[in-house]
């Protein structure tokens, strides 16, 4: 005599749709994320853009104001004659120091 014994295949289906939903579920958290995820790197990336056109800006602004930068040049004294020279500005310099008080020096 042959008995056979019928083993239920329910338990494994169990298991196994356990283990899919737990899996969709990983799944659809996952898919959440990277959803959250590419929203952040699309923000970060127009950041980005905006502070490297902000750099820019600045930089040029910054080398304008550096060329622009006018001289202060000083006033020479009045008793001063100012002459030119290929170019070249040069004083003639009085040897008294403009001072109006001195003796003429008279050589002998």
């Amino acid at each position: 005599m042959l008995v056979l014994g019928i083993v239920s295949a329910a338990p494994v289906q169990d298991a196994t749709q356990d283990r899919v939903k737990e899996l969709e579920a990983k799944l659809m958290g996952s898919e959440k994320r990277n959803f959250e995820l590419e929203k952040e790197n699309a923000l970060l990336t127009r950041e980005k853009l905006e502070l490297a056109n902000q750099l820019i800006k600045l930089q040029t602004q910054l080398a304008a104001e550096k060329t622009n930068v006018p001289l202060q040049l000083k006033k020479v004294p009045d008793n001063w004659v100012q002459r030119d020279f290929n170019g070249v500005t040069y004083y003639l310099v009085p040897l008294d120091g403009g001072r109006v008080d001195q003796k003429p020096v008279i050589a002998k």
